[in-house]
């Protein structure tokens, strides 16, 4: 064992010899009780440790995560994403979708009332185009006939 074996060794597993690999802890235990350089660097490894160990890491908040990621989601997305989720929303409701489903129906009620309204014929507009198609087929007769 040398010491920059022995160095990599605490850098990687700490300073509790329980840690570090089975096959060299014995001859790292004996380098450190022989060098004095190794145990100094042994204990400030176990102050490193025990330094680390009392950190508390705060514990995040996953719903305001989840709420960021989904508003910069809603502010890089296209205009037909954002109608989706418009129409979908995250509560499950059946009221957008229905009102979306009935607006082409109403869309063509209009236009075939505007179209109808337009277009009407008089009485006796209907009666001339009526004598005209009359006639028509009594032409077409006298041909199919001869």
């Amino acid at each position: 064992m040398n010491l920059q074996r022995f160095t990599e060794i605490l850098e990687a597993y700490g300073g509790d010899p329980n840690h570090w690999p089975e096959d060299e802890r014995e001859s790292a235990l004996a380098f450190k009780s022989t060098n004095p350089q190794a145990m100094a660097l042994v204990e400030e490894t176990i102050a490193l440790d025990q330094l680390l160990e009392s950190l508390v890491v705060p514990e995040s908040d996953h719903a305001k995560l989840a709420r960021e990621i989904q508003l910069q989601v809603a502010n890089t997305s296209s205009p037909v994403d954002k109608f989706i989720r418009w129409l979908f929303p995250e509560r499950r409701s059946l009221l957008r979708p229905a009102a979306v489903a009935c607006l082409p129906v109403i869309l063509g009620i209009m236009i075939g009332y505007q179209e109808s309204s337009s277009d009407e014929l008089s009485l006796e507009e209907e009666l001339a185009l009526l004598a005209v198609t009359y006639q028509v087929d009594d032409f077409e007769g006298v041909n199919n006939e001869q």
